[in-house]
């Protein structure tokens, strides 16, 4: 068994595959679930490839499933982005999107509000890719 706990299996951020759930005496890390295992296997090789980069949110698991879960696993919070924000700064998640098709070869076309974030690293923002799905992606 392992230590992380789902804070409140009925408080989750959703979106199009996966589902981010809130860990119990961790502030900072979070419980990504997706539809199946082979789902969370493909999300979990995509957002560990970008988060060596600085392009994603830190993985802290493999993959895994807790209590009342499908598969997932523990990655960093990120703070996510609403409508607001995002065209405040639309021409970094442009330079994002660049980055990563530069180092990835992936175009990142799914790049749209509550898919972008940020971390903190060395007490500055780091603009980061959320949805780091097959469904968000293409390859050249």
């Amino acid at each position: 068994m392992n230590e992380f706990v789902i804070e409140d299996p009925d408080t989750y951020s959703g979106g199009g595959s996966a589902e981010f759930f809130y860990l119990k005496n961790y502030s900072d890390l979070g419980f990504k679930q997706f539809k199946n295992k082979d789902w969370a296997i493909d999300a979990h090789k995509r957002q560990s490839k970008l988060s060596k980069l600085d392009l994603a949110p830190k993985i802290y698991s493999d993959i895994i499933r807790l209590k009342n879960t499908s598969w997932g696993f523990v990655t960093e919070r990120a703070v996510v982005f609403d409508e607001k924000i995002m065209f405040k700064r639309l021409k970094q998640i442009q330079q994002l999107v660049n980055t990563i098709y530069f180092k990835t070869g992936w175009k990142f076309w799914d790049c749209h509000y509550y898919n972008i974030g940020y971390v903190i690293r060395k007490k500055r923002d780091i603009l980061v890719c959320i949805d780091t799905g097959k469904e968000s992606f293409s390859a050249i």
